[in-house]
């Protein structure tokens, strides 16, 4: 349902902004008292999605190529977790963690290489997100 109506905003150029707990629309024309019920109705939910940081399409071979990229040129790489849901870091090293925001769990290249390493496998999902709440008590991967 979500979909379909972000999809009818876009069709007919209403411009969706989230502000904390607000929800601003801009249009060209004005909205019909169908489609600003709806908006009603969906708000909260539209408001979640619009916050939400938009993954760019591809596959994660290219995504992970991106972040390291990203973590060779300028030390660390911000990115939205959809397993943690929430903002991670990867950073070269401890030295860089004061560069991240606060509150934002790092990840160095020593602890991804830990993690992942050449091995076959990972870690699995419950086992990655133990790791994640470890890390966010002041925990280090050996």
């Amino acid at each position: 349902m979500l979909d379909q109506l972000l999809a009818r905003c876009k069709e007919l150029q209403v411009e969706l902004i989230p502000e904390e707990d607000r929800l601003k629309v801009r249009s060209p024309v004005p909205l019909t008292p169908d489609l600003r019920e709806e908006l009603r109705q969906y708000k909260a939910e539209l408001i979640a999605f619009l916050q939400k940081p938009q993954v760019k399409p591809g596959s994660p071979e290219w995504h992970a190529k991106e972040v390291a990229r990203a973590v060779e040129r300028e030390g660390y790489c911000l990115f939205w977790s959809e397993l943690f849901h929430e903002m991670v870091a990867f950073i070269e090293d401890d030295s860089l963690q004061g560069d991240v925001p606060a509150n934002i769990v790092c990840y160095t290249s020593a602890e991804l290489w830990e993690l992942f390493g050449d091995s076959k496998t990972s870690p699995s999902a419950k086992k990655l997100r133990l790791i994640h709440e470890a890390k966010k008590l002041g925990g280090h991967i050996l």
